[in-house]
């Protein structure tokens, strides 16, 4: 299996831990900044609809419809999405990276939002998955993509692109099966936007409110 393959295939066999995890609010930095921070991110656009793309139980997905926002989730997971529909509160559905085509998804519509937190693990995938959501996006609108800070404690030795070991570790649940992710420096990030033909708009650092070490990043795209 390749490492592409392996992420979904390690997030379908981990999807109901991670939606206890989710659910008992386990991911310190989620509640303490970085949850606040991509609402915000999204918020600032005043949109009237957002795709929430790799969306997991969807919870990002009922905050903003409880701020009066149409949203739609997207997870390649079914474990995940049934987790989602149970919870209600917005719409959504199973879609794998790998089936991101034309075809399949332009019943979606368009968005004047569209979003990955915590969502873009693979290499070649990720350009493709933004090229074909170009139909999707709204001439005005915008991806926000929050990831992990280029100089945060666990990638900061790393300059270059490159694929790192994900084992679930620091979750106290049963995980199992990891997988390896990869990771771009900001550099790189910007390379690939630029070879798909967006065009950046901005960037923000994300740190601890109280250490203020780097979290997160947060980057903005349009057409």
């Amino acid at each position: 299996m390749n490492k592409e393959n392996n992420i979904i295939s390690s997030w379908k066999a981990n999807s109901q831990q991670w939606v206890e995890v989710i659910d008992n609010n386990e991911i310190q930095s989620r509640q303490l900044i970085t949850n606040r921070a991509i609402q915000e991110a999204i918020l600032a656009h005043q949109p009237k609809r957002v795709l929430d793309v790799g969306c997991g139980e969807g919870w990002l997905s009922r905050a903003l419809v409880e701020k009066g926002i149409e949203a739609i989730g997207v997870d390649g997971v079914e474990g995940l999405i049934d987790a989602a529909k149970k919870k209600g509160g917005a719409e959504f559905q199973v879609l794998e990276y790998k089936d991101f085509t034309p075809e399949n998804l332009q019943p979606l519509g368009q968005f004047d939002v569209i979003v990955f937190n915590y969502a873009l693990f693979g290499n070649e995938i990720v350009g493709r998955v933004l090229k074909n959501l170009k139909d999707n996006l709204h001439s005005g609108g915008v991806i926000i993509i929050q990831t992990i800070h280029p100089q945060h404690a666990l990638v900061a030795d790393y300059t270059e692109p490159t694929w790192l070991k994900e084992n679930w570790a620091g979750l106290d649940r049963d995980f199992q099966q990891g997988y390896d992710w990869y990771f771009r420096p900001l550099d790189a990030w910007k390379k690939l936007f630029d070879e798909l033909s967006y065009r950046w708009m901005s960037s923000s650092d994300i740190r601890h409110p109280q250490t203020q070490d780097f979290i997160s990043i947060i980057m903005e795209v349009s057409l």
